[in-house]
């Protein structure tokens, strides 16, 4: 676990951890301002002088500079709270999300980029870093869009905890949008915020006791605290 300020972050294999594994970044970083700073120059290197790299991996490498950004405003929220990063969900027998275009679909894992556990309870959050104009020609596609898949995120996380705990803590979700900023599209009431405005929405409320965020961290990380 790293203290940083106030903040607790629990340094599991975050923004970035698939390139690693395949040389095209080096190895971990520590989430602290400096070496978020570090991180992100890697990146962006990377992107910058290697051509050889498949368009799948560049789309990897946007993404990580999307976390970068959001793990950099979450660390100026307060010590009672703590950052998971990179969760992964494991269902079994698989739990039931609709999709946009797929209709109804059974899975059994769901990743998400952070967790916020405090005492507003657990909050699921998912990070793009996209133009405006990108955004938009992802909702005019029709395919897919980060909101709804941050409601699936949600569902998933509200439904691990509450096969493990109860009473269940209360579980909200939010798109961090870096490069769009706060840009929220036609018929949506979903949270959309860009990273500056997360530790805001994050810190307004307080529904959970130190007991539930330490087994939620428990749950999510099997880091006691």
């Amino acid at each position: 676990m790293v203290l940083t300020g106030g903040v607790r972050v629990i340094d599991k294999t975050a923004c970035g951890a698939e390139l690693t594994d395949i040389g095209i970044l080096s190895d971990s970083f520590e989430a602290t301002p400096d070496g978020i700073k570090s991180r992100m120059n890697e990146v962006q290197s990377v992107l910058r002088n290697n051509r050889i790299i498949s368009e799948e991996n560049r789309q990897k490498l946007i993404g990580t500079i999307g976390e970068l950004k959001t793990l950099e405003a979450l660390l100026n929220l307060d010590k009672r709270h703590i950052i998971i990063n990179d969760v992964q969900l494991l269902f079994d027998p698989p739990l039931k999300l609709r999709y946009k275009s797929w209709g109804s679909k059974f899975v059994h894992s769901a990743k998400i980029d952070h967790v916020v556990v405090g005492p507003i309870g657990a909050v699921a959050i998912e990070s793009k870093y996209w133009s405006a104009e990108t955004l938009d020609a992802v909702l005019r596609k029709g395919d897919f869009d980060p909101y709804s898949q941050a409601m699936r995120m949600r569902r998933a996380l509200k439904h691990f905890l509450r096969e493990r705990m109860d009473p269940t803590p209360w579980v909200y979700a939010l798109v961090s949008m870096s490069g769009a900023g706060s840009y929220r599209p036609y018929r949506t009431c979903k949270k959309v915020v860009a990273p500056q405005g997360l530790c805001k929405r994050i810190m307004r409320g307080s529904r959970t006791t130190d007991e539930q965020i330490e087994e939620v961290v428990y749950w999510l990380s099997g880091t006691r605290i």
